[in-house]
């Protein structure tokens, strides 16, 4: 792997012709750490899937580095709780691309994602009968299967309560640490403000998107995108936090 951006994206962003973001550009580096904010029906999804190859941008394109291995996982992946497949069952899975099985997994590879995520304990139990957050653990631990250069979620927090977001926000924080570049849809941005290194916001009042290093980001910044009364302060604990709507 080349020391340069693991995914470059310029141009246009949207769907069936309707633009979302104009002349958008968005660089992911190695070991980074990135989240995508922005209120609900902004684009974030589609911003994902078109750096993920599978929304094409409406002009310009997206570059990603040689032999770049990503992993994915999409919001609310549904999986038929009914169907009676264990946790084992679908870490493999993270061997399938676009339907097709890129080598089968071994024991080796299954375990080492569920000791990743510290759910290994659950590798025999089905599926259906895991907790919210235990799911998304899986869910990831899936998508880990394949050791990524680049691991990619949208919104993987969604539906959690603070408790199992923090928990699993803390594993995320360590595959970083490992070493693993991340890119996520966060879905509150408290949980932004202190553990990632750089936002991408989707400014919809504009069509833009701006990119910016976390200590960078302002007040002024989140009123544009979020289009209502919003306030970035630092904490007595020196941790950044935001009050809204008159707080």
């Amino acid at each position: 792997m080349s020391e340069g951006p693991l995914l470059e994206l310029q141009g246009d962003v949207g769907y069936r012709n309707r633009l979302l973001i104009k002349e958008a550009k968005l660089s992911i580096a190695p070991e980074s750490f990135t989240a995508i904010i922005g209120p609900n029906g902004t684009g974030k999804s589609t911003l994902l899937k078109t750096l993920l190859g599978l929304c094409p941008p409406l002009s310009g394109h997206v570059t990603c580095a040689k032999g770049l291995r990503f992993g994915y996982v999409p919001q609310g992946a549904a999986l038929d709780a009914i169907f009676p497949l264990r946790v084992s069952e679908i870490v493999a899975q993270g061997f399938l691309a676009r339907g097709h099985l890129l080598r089968r997994a071994s024991s080796a590879d299954i375990n080492d994602a569920l000791n990743r995520l510290q759910i290994a304990d659950l590798a025999a139990k089905p599926f259906r009968e895991l907790s919210g957050g235990q799911k998304q653990r899986v869910l990831i631990a899936r998508a880990l299967c394949r050791k990524p250069d680049l691991l990619m979620l949208d919104e993987p927090t969604a539906g959690l309560d603070w408790p199992t977001e923090s928990g699993l926000l803390d594993q995320l924080s360590a595959l970083h640490r490992e070493g693993t570049a991340i890119l996520w849809i966060a879905h509150h941005l408290s949980a932004v403000l202190n553990r990632v290194q750089a936002v991408a916001a989707i400014d919809h009042s504009a069509s833009r998107l701006l990119v910016k290093p976390i200590e960078q980001l302002c007040t002024a910044d989140l009123q544009a995108v979020y289009q209502q009364p919003i306030e970035l302060y630092t904490t007595s604990e020196g941790l950044r936090s935001v009050r809204q709507g008159g707080e």
